[in-house]
């Protein structure tokens, strides 16, 4: 029923002279509909494809944009941290030094005695005792 009887010895000719008549246009069909299945499943997988890269790109995106700003929050929270431990660094020193340090502006010869450093003479006593 589905193979003719007729033979063709031509090389270039299709299979279609081995199909009966009768099945010939539900042999059509068949092809016609598997070619729409065909198109169907590649015109899905392009769409899934295209709307999910879509996605996947906004949901990167609005992670990048919250790293982005807790990132920024960070920097702003260290850098404030920095500086309060900068003003109590300063205010360490200058409860231990008093107030800051003058330049020294004395001529080479030392004859101004106001910058000079402060020594302790100690003198020993035959005795043991120290006199300042």
């Amino acid at each position: 029923m589905l193979i003719n009887e007729e033979h063709h010895d031509d090389d270039h000719s299709f299979c279609d002279h081995l199909i009966s008549e009768p099945v010939k246009p539900m042999h059509i069909l068949s092809h016609a509909f598997a070619f729409l299945v065909f198109l169907s499943g590649l015109v899905s997988l392009v769409y899934f494809y295209y709307s999910t890269s879509r996605r996947l790109k906004e949901v990167q995106q609005a992670h990048l944009a919250h790293l982005t700003s807790s990132k920024s929050e960070k920097l702003v929270t260290s850098r404030r941290n920095m500086l309060v431990l900068e003003f109590r660094a300063q205010l360490h020193l200058t409860n231990i030094f008093g107030s800051k340090p003058k330049k020294n502006t004395s001529s080479v010869d030392g004859s101004d005695s106001v910058n000079k450093p402060k020594t302790v003479n100690i003198i020993s006593d035959p005795q043991g005792q120290r006199q300042q």
